[in-house]
């Protein structure tokens, strides 16, 4: 008598976890357009959110904070990458991230958006784009002067 009423249970969770994969199918698009990280050996992606108080002109702002926070995440992944790669000591880390600020400030500044998504006008969701020459090898493969030297 259990299984009498457990199997429409089952076929009905089965039936429910189609049909919502199918609108994860039908966007896959859309999945990676918002998906961080190296996209290629050319170009890293990270998403941000900026949020802004007020109303004046908030969208822009918005995605203007969105822009700024985009680039300090660049910055920190590109430095913990690189600080992963040489092995670094506690103190040399200041360093690093000193030298990713020198070397890819450029590419992190000419970044672009790729995508964007303005929700209430006060917070704004983007997708940023760093794009450079053989951009993951010079992150990862940088190397990094100590003090002093």
């Amino acid at each position: 008598m259990k299984i009498m009423k457990t199997a429409p249970c089952i076929v009905i969770f089965c039936i429910a976890m189609v049909a919502g994969c199918g609108n994860n199918l039908r966007t896959v698009d859309d999945h990676e357009r918002w998906r961080s990280g190296w996209v290629n050996a050319h170009s890293f992606r990270v998403q941000a959110v900026g949020a802004i108080r007020g109303t004046a002109g908030s969208g822009r702002n918005s995605r203007h904070a969105a822009v700024e926070m985009a680039k300090k995440i660049v910055t920190e992944n590109f430095t913990a990458a690189r600080y992963s790669a040489i092995r670094g000591d506690a103190r040399s880390y200041r360093n690093v991230r000193a030298e990713v600020i020198r070397e890819f400030s450029h590419v992190i500044n000419n970044g672009k958006v790729v995508s964007a998504n303005t929700g209430s006008g006060k917070i704004c969701t983007i997708m940023y784009e760093v794009h450079g020459d053989r951009l993951q090898e010079k992150v990862l493969n940088g190397q990094v002067q100590e003090e002093g030297k």
